[in-house]
């Protein structure tokens, strides 16, 4: 076993849940140039990161790193 993480509460899900919302209805107002000015920053941080983003989908999902290298390669594309 690599770490252990402790159980959520109910509490900090709905949290975490409300926090997402309003969020999304924050960034569900802003042009579409700037929401798309976020999204290739969070691609340009993923190539940045492609490496240790692949080696940590590998411990978390137990993913061949060529796999995990795909999947994040995709990811960035998705951004």
């Amino acid at each position: 076993m690599v770490k252990e993480y402790p159980f959520t509460t109910d509490a900090e899900l709905k949290s975490a849940i409300d926090l997402a919302d309003k969020t999304y209805r924050e960034i569900q107002s802003q042009p579409i140039a700037e929401r798309a000015g976020i999204l290739h920053n969070v691609a340009a941080k993923f190539r940045e990161h492609a490496d240790e983003l692949a080696k940590i989908c590998t411990i978390d999902m137990g993913k061949l790193i060529g796999e995990s290298k795909g999947e994040v390669e995709r990811t960035q594309w998705l951004a």
